[in-house]
């Protein structure tokens, strides 16, 4: 039997979305989490099938594993090499690498234990991985703070970051290299050899324009990084049970920022919550809250980022 086919297997089967053809009749149309019905403008894409609508073909389970090798080399790729991948595509890839170890990080709000994970890696394929030394600079005197190694595959962080609270979104940022760009040819997307070196302005979240290769590599790594650390229907679960707590009836499971005293009040709480539940910074939690269509931010247009909002100055 294929490795890709597990008979029986009660892993979710992710991936499969509104505009699938094969759904079950039995699917309702419109999602819910915690009882709250997820109705536009959610971005449909974090529509998850959950175990009980399973997919299944002559009886079998599809679950992709994110380490099979001819799963990625069967990916399509643009003229520079790069993967040709949509968010939707990452976050497949990222629940993948959830369920292979535990798929109750999906379904319940908690912390992804990147670090466990790695540690298996390293143990089952072989993995490098290390976090104590010091990666250095690059030619331009840029701080490296992690880097992939393809050949042999390893992950590294820099020692600076072992008590940062950066740590968890780097190491998640290196392991998408692992898992999305183990078979890119580097050097034809602008890295200076087979390693890719990270540095500070590599793990830029939120919009920015895309121009190169190396761009979209690192797009799709921090995406990544984002999409292991905070499932997507864990956040939505997330937000709910902080929404009820504060008391919250409208438009449970979505933050609408307004500029009012009570809208920033209460999108700050929910905000520290995910920081919290997530072990992850503001930054964080405010890109995948945007990512996810869960927060309509209906300040004013001349802010860049929310944290100016709450700016003293």
């Amino acid at each position: 039997m294929s490795k890709s086919i597990v008979e029986g297997c009660e892993h979710l089967f992710l991936g499969v979305y509104f505009s699938v053809s094969f759904l079950s009749p039995s699917l309702p149309f419109v999602p819910s989490v915690a009882g709250i019905s997820l109705s536009p403008p959610f971005n449909p894409n974090f529509l998850l099938i959950l175990p009980q609508y399973q997919h299944k073909i002559s009886g079998k389970c599809v679950k992709y594993y994110f380490f099979d090798q001819k799963n990625m080399t069967n990916t399509n790729l643009d003229e520079s090499g790069v993967p040709i991948l949509s968010t939707d595509a990452i976050e497949i890839k990222a629940e993948e690498v959830i369920s292979y170890f535990d798929k109750k990080i999906l379904e319940v709000p908690q912390r992804t234990p990147l670090l466990e994970y790695v540690e298996k890696l390293h143990s089952r394929y072989n993995l490098i991985r290390n976090y104590n030394q010091s990666l250095g600079r690059t030619k331009n005197g840029s701080a490296i703070l992690g880097k992939t190694q393809l050949k042999p595959l390893g992950l590294f962080v820099d020692a600076s970051l072992v008590n940062d609270p950066r740590f968890n979104f780097v190491l998640g940022h290196e392991l998408g290299h692992v898992v999305l760009h183990r078979s890119v040819d580097i050097k034809r997307t602008g890295y200076e050899d087979q390693d890719i070196v990270d540095t500070e302005i590599d793990f830029v979240t939120g919009k920015k324009i895309l121009r190169t290769p190396r761009d979209w590599l690192e797009w799709q790594a921090n995406y990544f990084s984002s999409s292991i650390l905070m499932p997507r229907i864990s956040v939505v679960t997330a937000v709910v049970t902080k929404q009820n707590e504060l008391g919250i009836k409208k438009h449970l499971g979505r933050i609408i920022l307004e500029p009012k005293a009570y809208s920033l009040r209460d999108y700050k709480a929910v905000q520290k919550h995910l920081e919290l539940v997530y072990s992850v910074n503001s930054t964080n939690v405010e890109c995948r809250l945007n990512d996810l269509g869960i927060l309509i931010n209906r300040m004013n247009l001349n802010v860049q980022h929310v944290s100016e909002l709450f700016s003293t100055e």
